[in-house]
């Protein structure tokens, strides 16, 4: 299957909500000697969306050691990386972690 078709596939089962197909379908051809940044973008966008984030992030640092100037690649670093920084604000700094819920 060539790149389009495998886009077409992938976009096919994102539509219909089917991301753990496309996981299946991109691990095989996503692999250290795929050479095409925008496989590795979409590959990032469909592992962000499982919240795999560390998994994102080296797919889009993939992409961004084959072409650094890949823009979306680097948005897509920026917005894991925003999700996990919010989360760790929302764990650590709200005054309703688990010690607060329990008194005994």
């Amino acid at each position: 299957m060539d790149k389009a078709e495998l886009l077409a596939k992938c976009e096919a089962l994102e539509e219909k909500g089917r991301i753990d197909e496309i996981t299946a379908l991109l691990d095989g051809f996503c692999s250290d000697d795929c050479n095409d940044p925008d496989m590795h973008y979409y590959y990032g966008r469909i592992l962000k969306k499982q919240h795999r984030f560390g998994d994102a992030l080296n797919a889009y640092n993939r992409a961004l050691a084959i072409d650094p100037d890949h823009t979306k690649a680097k948005a897509g670093i920026f917005l894991v990386n925003s999700i996990l920084s919010i989360e760790n604000n929302l764990y650590f700094e709200n005054s309703y972690t688990d010690e607060g819920l329990y008194d005994i």
